[in-house]
């Protein structure tokens, strides 16, 4: 048996749902396919030992993107805002610091904390309303072919003929590594240890982040409330240091974590499991190629020192929604390549200036030069101090214009418009 439709996604993670559900709005035919389980409801974490270790942080793009699509009010409840960041290096929280807050660009917030797995679930819930979509999981392709005129897929138990496919599949994408698409990639020196912890004082809508010789050590607010101690921390260090961290008893791991963070939020008190991950590099020399397109960690990955990973899949998701409603708009098949050739430039130039910059602030806080803290020192402290700088580094970050509009910065109202109404079907 052979199913037909307009549009394939292959990855059914935030970005890949996000991309599906806008292109259903649009009128598009949709198959959202996953080798993971679908998202199933979870109630309220009472502990941090129950919250989803892997979190995001949200900026204003990504935040609008969600809003466009209408899933904001399902994670609303469990979206946690920060209004500052607090960024540090030196014995004290206040030596050779920066400080960021959400005033300073005429924002309401910087972002929200978010546990992925409740974004995954809201977008999955949203795109289970969508009489176009085809909804996938447990699924795994067995084979692709791919042609000028769309992408035949071998399903588990059928075939697919899509005119388009979009490779959402993360880091170890499948349809990257099938088509043989070439990647720069570099290890980073660090690996990354993720937790949810319970400290002793209240985050004050504080993301803090101090760098150690060791790697950067952020601490991310995750609750609210009563639970507004609650912390994710994303502990970046030398493989060996996170290899001791990750064999560590809780009792022994808390003392580190205290002492590392300088009890800037008091001791730590619980923590939930940890994870620990190498980190690497990547970036797909081609974003998009006849009828197949790669987005999210599929075509970039990049260090987690600032949050910019998921952020920077959405707005591959923004920017490509636009490309799929002028081809409606236009009549135009996915695959013509003119329908790409900016996106893929503008995409590559994006993530080509955040992974830089993400590079130079692990590079140049972790080189341990003799006589280099005091100018970094001098340098942070100018940054924070001439405020038209800060805040072009910080909208920059935040995906917002300069003029402190409330609206990011994204690029095609018009198209924006069509993608994000309610769908008529």
């Amino acid at each position: 048996m052979t199913q037909h439709a307009d549009i394939a996604v292959l990855g059914g993670g935030m970005v890949g749902a996000a991309l599906a559900l806008g292109a259903a709005r649009m009128g598009y035919e949709v198959v959202l396919i996953d080798a993971a389980p679908a998202p199933v409801h979870r109630p309220v974490a009472r502990s941090v030992q129950e919250a989803d270790p892997r979190v995001s942080a949200l900026t204003r793009a990504s935040d609008y993107l969600l809003r466009a699509l209408e899933v904001w009010p399902a994670m609303q409840p469990h979206a946690v805002p920060y209004r500052h960041m607090h960024v540090w290096e030196g014995e004290a929280p206040d030596q050779g610091a920066i400080h960021f807050d959400a005033a300073d660009v005429m924002q309401p917030d910087l972002g929200h904390i978010l546990e992925n797995s409740r974004v995954r679930e809201a977008l999955w819930s949203a795109l289970s309303l969508c009489p176009n979509v085809d909804l996938r999981a447990n699924c795994r392709v067995q084979a692709m072919t791919v042609a000028d005129g769309g992408v035949t897929l071998t399903l588990d138990e059928q075939t697919l003929q899509a005119g388009f496919l979009v490779g959402a599949d993360g880091a170890r994408s499948w349809v990257r590594q099938t088509l043989n698409w070439p990647m720069d990639t570099r290890d980073y020196p660090h690996h990354a240890l993720v937790a949810n912890v319970r400290m002793e004082q209240a985050h004050r809508e504080t993301a803090w982040q101090r760098f150690l010789p060791s790697g950067p050590l952020a601490l991310l607010p995750l609750g609210q409330g009563d639970r507004a101690n609650w912390v994710s921390i994303v502990w970046s260090a030398w493989p060996d240091t996170v290899e001791r961290l990750m064999a560590q008893s809780d009792d022994t791991f808390l003392a580190s974590l205290t002492e590392a963070s300088q009890g800037v939020l008091g001791g730590a008190l619980e923590a939930g499991p940890r994870q620990a991950f190498p980190l690497t590099w990547r970036h797909v020399r081609r974003y998009a190629s006849g009828p197949v397109l790669l987005v999210g960690d599929a075509a970039h990955t990049i260090h987690p020192l600032a949050g910019q990973g998921v952020n920077l899949g959405f707005r591959d998701v923004i920017a490509a929604l636009d490309v799929l409603a002028n081809a409606r708009a236009l009549g135009l098949p996915l695959h013509e390549p003119r329908l790409w050739a900016t996106y893929s430039r503008a995409r590559r130039k994006d993530v080509t200036e955040v992974a830089a910059a993400m590079r130079f602030f692990s590079e140049v806080y972790g080189a341990q030069i003799p006589g280099l803290m005091p100018l970094r020192r001098l340098g942070v402290g100018l940054v924070h101090r001439f405020m038209p700088l800060k805040r072009e580094v910080m909208c920059r970050a935040l995906g917002v214009p300069e003029s402190g509009a409330q609206s990011p910065a994204i690029s095609n109202t018009a198209c924006r418009s069509r993608w994000a109404a309610p769908s008529p079907l």
